[in-house]
């Protein structure tokens, strides 16, 4: 069964458009700063090796089409024997990320400006459609998730228990978040509860081997899943292929539920 590195330790272990059929993602734009309340406590933040934003398809009007994967071939799931073609095909290995679920807040202000509570923040699509601001982060350890282990370790205190500042700097290889915990408490979960994402059934959909080769198996070789990719072969002609549909829990393997998976935190000096 898959059993996923969780928790601060696994976290430290580094060196370095709303859908309702999708989990909602929580992103930045370049020197945005958003208003955060964890979700997810830390010991159960899961972190896996992934592929993102690979390139399946193109559409008829010439855009690509991009999916996510998880690796087959991570630890928690079949280890070096896992059907991972991203990886021994292609030659492009996973990266190591972090998710956890969390809610945008937008700050209530007094008459003298001053931060006063939090009300939930909402999304709009393109349809004009309203939603809470409550989704997942999928993040590096290293500079993102790593602040959060090392605050909890140094404070003792929870991370779902506070309302942090985050904000993006930098851009590509050299981003990097800036957290300043606020000094208000957090919103109570009934004020969300509706809408929490499932993580689990969010990593069992990307981790499923049928979507994988559905998916990538029809590529040719040569390929360009991503477009730092070099274009090893002029040949290579990139075809439109069906989109990934959303995953269906029913067809998701039963053995790969990670609410099952509730994964050991190895020690710092193992």
């Amino acid at each position: 069964m898959p059993n996923f590195r969780k928790g601060g330790t696994a976290i430290l272990e580094t060196t370095t458009t709303f859908d309702s059929s999708r989990p909602q993602f929580i992103q930045w734009g370049q020197e945005e700063k958003k208003f955060i309340q964890f979700i997810t406590p830390l010991e159960e933040i899961p972190r896996v090796k992934m592929h993102q934003f690979i390139i399946t398809g193109t559409r008829d009007d010439g855009s690509k089409i991009y999916n996510d994967f998880v690796s087959r071939r991570d630890a928690g799931l079949d280890g070096a024997d896992g059907y991972d073609p991203i990886w021994t095909r292609f030659d492009m290995p996973p990266k190591d990320r972090c998710v956890a679920a969390a809610v945008c807040l937008n700050p209530l202000r007094n008459s003298d400006n001053k931060i006063s509570g939090w009300e939930v923040a909402t999304k709009t699509n393109k349809r004009g459609e309203s939603s809470p601001e409550v989704g997942i982060i999928v993040q590096h350890s290293g500079n993102f998730f790593s602040w959060l282990a090392t605050f909890e370790s140094d404070t003792g205190t929870a991370i779902q228990d506070c309302v942090f500042s985050v904000t993006r700097r930098g851009e590509k290889i050299s981003t990097r978040y800036d957290f300043i915990k606020t000094d208000l408490p957090p919103l109570p979960s009934s004020a969300f509860s509706d809408s929490i994402p499932d993580i689990d059934e969010y990593l069992v959909g990307l981790a499923d081997e049928q979507r994988m080769r559905k998916l990538i198996d029809p590529l040719p070789d040569g390929w360009r899943l991503s477009q730092y990719m070099p274009d090893k072969t002029a040949a290579a002609r990139q075809t439109p292929l069906e989109q990934d549909a959303p995953w269906d829990d029913e067809e998701a393997p039963k053995n790969a539920k990670f609410s099952a998976l509730r994964a050991r935190i190895e020690e710092v000096n193992e």
